[in-house]
């Protein structure tokens, strides 16, 4: 940070990564976020220095993984033709393509009912600020896992990759003793793991509300920077 650019930007993504596998071991991450407070300290003094505003955004939390779902499981034994649709799971959402409408009536009743997700169509997804046009075929639905759920086995899971990961990343040797994820996130905004803040660590930003949305950042930072918001943008800036 030397005060020649208009803008810098940090991303501290190494500690997401490293929740992901060793938020079951609560004194390994509690050191780590000291490591992480005496970062951001030292960064947030040096731009006051500078006379440069800092801000500093946590866009979500971290559950501990409490329980699976095996879905390859629960889609076998649901009778659809495998060739009536298509998915894709990741770690705690999956995504649908329906070829069929008796496909997508019987999947759409049965991943309904599972306990522990919810189901939802690509236009309910719509409230979330997630909208793909049905011309772009990312999908015609999603199941998403509730807090301290996952999916496993996923489409991001590969036994090689496994053995690869948890023998050259320190930060990811738990993978040695089980392939599941300690910790994730990922999960609907209307969750607590999903909540995050927006902090001014510097002097002479007044906020404008007290609560934003993650589709406010973008309009924050570029009302700082006293550019132009694109009429496009549906988020508001949130400071003055």
């Amino acid at each position: 940070m030397t005060g020649d650019t208009v803008l810098d930007f940090l991303e501290l993504y190494a500690f997401d990564l490293f929740c992901h596998w060793n938020l079951d071991r609560t004194s390994v991450v509690r050191n780590h976020l000291q490591i992480l407070d005496r970062v951001i300290e030292r960064l947030c003094a040096q731009a006051e220095r500078l006379g440069l505003k800092a801000l500093l955004v946590v866009d979500h939390g971290q559950e501990r993984v409490r329980h699976t779902l095996n879905l390859c499981r629960i889609l076998k034994g649901s009778s659809v033709p495998r060739n009536d649709y298509l998915f894709y799971i990741e770690v705690c959402n999956a995504r649908f393509w329906f070829f069929t409408d008796a496909a997508r009536k019987v999947l759409s009743n049965r991943l309904s009912s599972i306990e522990g997700a919810t189901f939802l169509t690509a236009a309910e997804m719509e409230k979330y600020h997630i909208h793909f046009a049905e011309s772009e075929g990312f999908g015609d639905a999603y199941l998403i896992t509730d807090p301290g759920t996952i999916f496993f086995p996923h489409d991001f899971y590969h036994p090689l990759v496994n053995w690869y990961m948890a023998r050259n990343t320190p930060e990811q040797a738990a993978r040695k003793s089980s392939p599941v994820h300690r910790g994730y996130h990922g999960h609907l905004p209307a969750s607590p793991v999903d909540t995050g803040y927006l902090s001014a660590c510097t002097p002479g930003l007044k906020p404008l509300a007290k609560k934003g949305e993650l589709i406010d950042f973008a309009p924050s930072v570029l009302s700082l920077l006293r550019r132009p918001v694109p009429p496009q943008m549906a988020g508001k800036a949130l400071f003055e």
